[in-house]
């Protein structure tokens, strides 16, 4: 029996990281992915270059296409090339990985409508919050528009389906689901003796307690309170064996740097193929990421993959209950306040003397993973979703 046809649209697919879901849906879809020309942009300070590693032959079909105007926002831009191969090629579903008021979005959606008025079309979005003042009044319109003209919609978080249905998105054509999955093959739990081989790569102290945090140098993200934290626990002299190792890059590195102690180790940005030796280099993960307010931008962290990442590695990890964590998590015993050092000092060290709940909890997490994050599970909920949606259409014609 054919497969049916879907073309996936995104910035985030330019790299091979960003298209590993897809090629797990293409044990269900004919799958065309268009995205983005690899230009000069840098991720945690490195080329995009070193994250576009060819793993296997892709099961998907790949254009590459380029952005105009060229070096725009991730929402700015249209894609060159777009409008003939949606003339030359036919699709059963068309799916756009964007904010509803991104430009692409709406170049697809009239492509779509003008060249395959049959197909369905909706998108991906991981916005989470509502902003403020004329800007937020401007983008519910542009929810209104979407709700109104999408025929689905897939939401990262709670909270982005909670704004989407808020301005009229139809909650049975909504899917919560996650926009990547992770390789749990990769990204597996190691021996004591694999953990130590792994710290020398990264040239980490051994048979430390070692606390570990990867992602961007920036205050939203609570680097500095996890720090403090830590730094508070190493006051107590029974603690000098608790070690911090921050991985990435940001705006911060400079203080984080400075005058930086032996227990603190700042590994700057490196290739996603060596995420999964970091993570299975430590003891314990933490994402203590904060809400943002200020300079006309709002944030709350809206997945947060990296948490998927060392639970799939089995390290028992540790959030904050700021914006989606708590749900990926899915166990409130994990969870602290978000900003509050003491009450992460608390958790800390929870974790740190009862080995046998760490244990029980990097277990749960594990499986967590297998049964909801894995690629192959989050390929499954798509197409779940893509069919229920076709026999939906096919019902109301």
């Amino acid at each position: 029996m054919k497969k049916l046809s879907l073309l996936a649209v995104g910035k985030t697919y330019r790299i091979t990281i960003g298209r590993r879901t897809l090629a797990a849906l293409a044990q269900y879809f004919d799958i065309t992915c268009v995205t983005s020309q690899l230009g000069n942009e840098n991720i945690f300070g490195r080329s995009i270059f070193d994250f576009e590693v060819s793993y296997q032959e892709e099961p998907i079909s790949l254009v590459r296409l380029a952005e105009w105007p060229a070096s725009m926002k991730l929402t700015r831009f249209f894609y060159r090339g777009l409008a003939r191969l949606l003339c030359e090629q036919s699709f059963d579903i068309i799916l756009v990985d964007a904010e509803p008021w991104a430009l692409y979005k709406w170049q697809a959606w009239w492509l779509a409508r003008k060249y395959q008025p049959s197909a369905l079309f909706g998108e991906f979005t991981w916005e989470n919050i509502e902003r403020p003042g004329l800007r937020g009044w401007i983008l519910s319109r542009v929810y209104r528009a979407s709700a109104r003209l999408d025929d689905f919609t897939i939401s990262g978080n709670q909270g982005s389906r909670m704004i989407l249905v808020k301005y009229g998105a139809s909650k049975k054509r909504n899917l919560v689901a996650a926009q990547h999955g992770v390789d749990t093959d990769d990204f597996s739990p190691v021996l004591p003796e694999q953990k130590n081989h792994f710290r020398q790569l990264f040239h980490l102290t051994p048979d430390v307690f070692l606390i570990g945090f990867c992602g961007r140098f920036i205050l939203e993200k609570g680097i500095l309170d996890l720090i403090a934290a830590v730094r508070e626990i190493r006051h107590d002299p029974a603690y000098q064996n608790i070690h911090l190792a921050l991985l990435g890059n940001g705006p911060l590195k400079s203080i984080i740097t400075e005058e930086c102690p032996p227990w603190l180790h700042v590994i700057l940005g490196q290739p996603s193929s060596v995420i999964p030796q970091f993570m299975q280099s430590i003891d314990l993960f933490v994402l203590p990421s904060k809400p943002f307010r200020g300079s006309g931008r709002v944030w709350e962290e809206q997945f947060g993959k990296v948490l998927i990442e060392a639970m799939a590695c089995g390290v028992p990890t540790l959030g904050s209950d700021s914006g989606a964590i708590p749900e990926v998590i899915g166990s409130q015993e994990a969870i602290f306040p978000h900003s509050d050092v003491n009450a992460l000092v608390e958790l800390l060290l929870k974790a740190i003397e009862d080995r046998h709940w760490r244990a029980a909890l990097g277990k749960k997490q594990r499986q967590r993973v297998e049964i909801n994050y894995c690629h192959q599970a989050v390929a499954r909920t798509y197409a779940g979703f893509f069919s229920a949606m076709l026999e939906m259409k096919q019902k109301n014609r």
